[in-house]
């Protein structure tokens, strides 16, 4: 038996989520959450329980027209490369000029 596993509940049983907090969807069986995941949100949970009374969304706000397209590339390449180059986006602006070409 691994330290601890006996004072721990195994993940995704019910004893694990006793006492979880009221605003977050409790872990199913095939939830993706690590330990730690999870321990961050029970150590949240007071936070959680009370955060949609105290952080609320304008679901009214008036809106200007767009359009909610999202482009396939840059709309200023050159732009773009000097952001990149000046806060150092590198890997993560490749990951996301990937996926929006992928897209096309």
């Amino acid at each position: 038996m691994s330290r601890g596993s006996a004072r721990r509940p195994p993940p995704n049983s019910s004893a694990s989520t006793a006492t979880w907090p009221a605003s977050a969807p409790p872990p199913t069986p095939f939830s993706k959450l690590t330990p730690a995941r999870r321990k961050n949100i029970l150590e949240g949970a007071a936070y959680l329980d009370v955060a949609p009374t105290i952080v609320r969304v304008a679901t009214d706000a008036p809106l200007s027209e767009f359009d909610p397209v999202i482009p396939c590339e840059p709309l200023d390449p050159m732009a773009l490369e000097e952001l990149s180059a000046r806060w150092g986006l590198g890997t993560s602006l490749t990951r996301l000029l990937d996926t929006l070409t992928a897209t096309r």
